[in-house]
């Protein structure tokens, strides 16, 4: 191991310390304090300062790769039981009231609401708690909470409500745990159709910017469903917008058996393969690789901010730049550096995402696919045409992207949806090609029918078309027998993720790279 590799080391190890700890933290019965934390960063520090003066390499790696383990452990177990264990003590913290019957509280909408078919449900920021709470009385508290409540009447982004009902720990599942995927965004309570009332709406310059930015989101979901029929505008706005919940069961299932329904989720798989989209396009044109860069960039930052910035589409866009910077970069030692690296930055800030995101995971292991497979892919698709739409779409590019994503996704996806597709592989070939196409028309089209919908309807025929093409391949291919399988238990899954990295050894060590 070389000095420059010290650090990659390092957060490769700390990634491991999370991943361990992550599985082992209902079986360590020690306290872990904070301060430990310094502590192996002091240690880490002096192992470079050691490795620089006394050249004692061998020795300091290891140090630092224990380091790195223990760091990672110790890091996990700090922060799942922060807020629970210092605000709770001192009664500060809304979940002190969890399951203790009816309570009154005052809160602020703290994100844009997520609308389902049935019900919506809002993140409330907690101001208060009494029995006649009022802003500036009542026990000042902090902490987050779900709120979910009928579908009428509708409250903002930036409302303050007076709420009264009885606030609950988040549920723990046989197959989900909501209580855990809540904890990595710090919200530890939830509220069901509790009595609500408008009192005010905060006031400032975040309000008022993202007010706008969200007033414009739902602008964009009214043009969709103003232009399109169903299910073409649910589908739509699912994959521009990420609104899974207003589309019908019956469509998710298939999207789910079929393996595609990362088309309609904002996570850092779709964000991914459209970063790629966008870099073969840019190359189409004939833009210089930095000026493909910036290009694509730019879209994918304007997109996150444009649907709200929610956290999972945050995370992702970070890891589609990532992509495109690896990418512009040309060297694999190079973009594995870096991706380990902000890896670890992003789980030091919240190392619940590596066991409770899903987006986080598979954005994480798609950008692997993509580096590692796509190429000796491409030499396996060498029966797709290099080109296609007239010489300007980069279709056994982006089937290999696609592929590659596929395979190194696998076993995170079969894990979480619980049913492994035999034709996703081939379904996935027909439809993600198209993505990019729909995200940007769809996008362009949404805000220019803002202004001019008769003329983006007249314009909107070639989206229209290419939707009942997905739709019509999804509805195809779910009516094959046999199709899928169901997979659970541990078991297989672990030896599902062995195939899939048997696989992709065999192709990065055997597949000859096209040039």
């Amino acid at each position: 191991m070389y000095r420059r590799h010290a650090t990659l080391f390092f957060a490769i190890c700390f990634l491991g310390g999370i991943f361990i700890s992550a599985f082992l933290r209902q079986l360590l019965p020690f306290p872990v304090f904070h301060i430990s934390q310094y502590y192996f960063l002091g240690f880490f520090i002096l192992g470079l300062l050691l490795a620089q003066f006394f050249g004692q390499w061998k020795v300091v790696a290891i140090m630092l790769m224990s380091a790195g383990l223990l760091l990672g452990i110790s890091t996990y177990l700090n922060y799942f039981n922060k807020e629970t264990v210092f605000l709770t003590e001192l009664e500060r913290h809304i979940s002190v009231y969890n399951d203790k019957g009816e309570t009154n509280f005052i809160g602020q909408i703290s994100h844009y609401p997520d609308l389902r078919i049935d019900k919506i449900q809002y993140e409330i920021e907690i101001i208060s708690v009494g029995d006649n709470p009022t802003p500036l009385a009542g026990r000042q508290v902090s902490g987050k909470i779900i709120l979910t409540a009928n579908l009428y009447p509708v409250y903002e982004y930036g409302d303050i409500l007076e709420i009264s009902g009885k606030i609950r720990t988040p549920a723990e599942f046989p197959d989900f745990n909501y209580k855990d995927y809540l904890a990595k965004d710090g919200i530890y309570s939830v509220i069901y159709y509790p009595e609500i009332k408008k009192i005010g709406e905060a006031n400032g310059a975040r309000i008022f910017v993202w007010k706008n930015i969200f007033s414009f989101r739902d602008k964009l979901r009214e043009s969709f469903y103003r232009i399109f029929p169903a299910p073409h505008s649910a589908i739509l706005s699912a994959m521009i917008l990420g609104d899974q919940g207003l589309m019908s069961k019956g469509l998710r299932e298939k999207l789910s058996l079929t393996g595609t329904q990362h088309i309609i989720s904002i996570s850092g798989m779709n964000i991914v393969i459209l970063a790629g989209i966008l870099e073969l396009i840019g190359l189409r044109l004939g833009l210089w690789r930095k000026h493909i860069f910036y290009f694509a960039a730019t879209i994918i930052i304007f997109y996150v901010f444009m649907i709200g910035a929610p956290a999972s589409a945050a995370r992702a866009g970070i890891m589609g730049v990532i992509l495109l910077l690896a990418q512009n970069s040309g060297r694999i030692s190079d973009n594995k550096r870096i991706l380990i690296l902000v890896a670890g930055i992003m789980l030091a800030l919240n190392p619940l995402l590596l066991n409770f995101d899903v987006g986080f995971q598979l954005s994480f292991l798609a950008i692997i696919g993509i580096m590692y497979l796509q190429k000796p892919l491409e030499t396996l698709l060498k029966f797709l045409p290099e080109k296609w739409f007239w010489g300007f779409f980069p279709l056994r590019s982006v089937a290999a992207m696609t592929l590659a994503a596929q395979i190194t996704t696998l076993p995170v996806v079969v894990y979480n949806f619980g049913n492994i597709s035999f034709i996703a592989p081939f379904v996935n070939i027909l439809i993600v090609p198209l993505l990019g196409f729909i995200m940007l028309y769809g996008l362009a089209g949404a805000i220019g029918g803002m202004f001019f919908a008769p003329v983006f309807l007249y314009l909107s025929w070639p989206l229209y078309a290419v939707l009942s093409y997905v739709i019509f391949m999804i509805d195809l291919f779910f009516k094959i027998p046999l199709s899928f399988i169901r997979i659970n238990g541990v078991i297989w899954i672990f030896s599902l993720t062995l195939v899939c990295v048997f696989i992709a050894f065999i192709m990065v060590k055997k597949i000859p790279q096209q040039s």
